[in-house]
């Protein structure tokens, strides 16, 4: 049975391109069955697959097997990150969970319902029945939808990124708004992180400043005490707004 075992590690580390010592390891170090890697790609698990169907071992003496699993996947990098924030693996299920901006606020909706099904399997553990159609379905999670306009994201993240750079800045902001409607276009803050990259979520990377950090409104409120004193035909769009100079007397008592 050793013998045998070791053989068989010695075809998942091939095939997952490790050490033999480092499978060995993880599958002394609890009761069977023990998850030797997760998330790992296609090709990968193909590769494993083609080791141990070369190596033929009887399956009461030990092998190894696949099961499907979800995994987010981000196709536009760090577009938008601190936004759609990340996921991470939950060890006591097949399905990522939300640990961090809308992955985590809204993490029942997306992550669907858990489902199961019975089904007749082999001696390798293998499905011998077809999954149930609808039941797959309605496993699925909800779709969430946002009103960030994915090329304004983009330029806003880029122009951000190059600005805090050339002022050797600590940090920078950049939000665009709808003016009729209010809807976020674009939130962006630097510097930003890739949310399936665990390496580059460290730091002041992680830190959303367009909703977290507090600003004083300065200037910037100016257009919007103008916009409104027009809406209400307070004053018209030639009017001469008297500023004073830049001071304003008033009584303290």
């Amino acid at each position: 049975f050793e013998d045998q075992a070791w053989a068989i590690a010695g075809a998942v580390a091939q095939g997952l391109c490790v050490s033999r010592s480092e499978v060995w390891s993880k599958v002394q170090s609890g009761s069977p069955p023990v998850a030797v890697a997760r998330k790992i790609s296609t090709s990968s698990a193909d590769a494993v697959a083609a080791q141990i169907e070369q190596l033929n071992p009887k399956p009461r003496y030990g092998s190894v097997f696949f099961r499907n699993e979800s995994k987010r996947f981000y196709p536009n990098a760090g577009r938008a990150a601190h936004l759609l924030g990340f996921c991470v693996e939950d060890n006591t299920h097949s399905e990522d969970i939300g640990a961090a901006g809308l992955e985590l606020i809204f993490n029942d909706r997306l992550r669907g319902k858990e489902m199961s099904q019975r089904v007749l399997v082999n001696g390798w553990g293998q499905s011998m029945e077809p999954m149930d159609e609808q039941l797959s379905l309605g496993s699925h999670g909800d779709t969430l939808v946002l009103t960030l306009d994915a090329q304004i994201q983009h330029f806003a993240e880029t122009a951000l990124a190059r600005q805090v750079e050339a002022l050797h800045a600590k940090g920078g902001i950049c939000v665009a708004m709808d003016p009729k409607s209010g809807d976020i276009l674009a939130a962006a803050s630097y510097p930003s992180f890739i949310p399936d990259d665990p390496k580059t979520r460290q730091g002041e990377a992680m830190r959303n400043r367009a909703v977290l950090d507090a600003h004083q409104p300065g200037s910037v409120m100016k257009i919007f005490t103008y916009a409104t004193a027009l809406e209400l035909n307070l004053i018209s769009p030639t009017a001469t707004i008297d500023c004073e100079g830049g001071r304003y007397s008033f009584s303290d008592g």
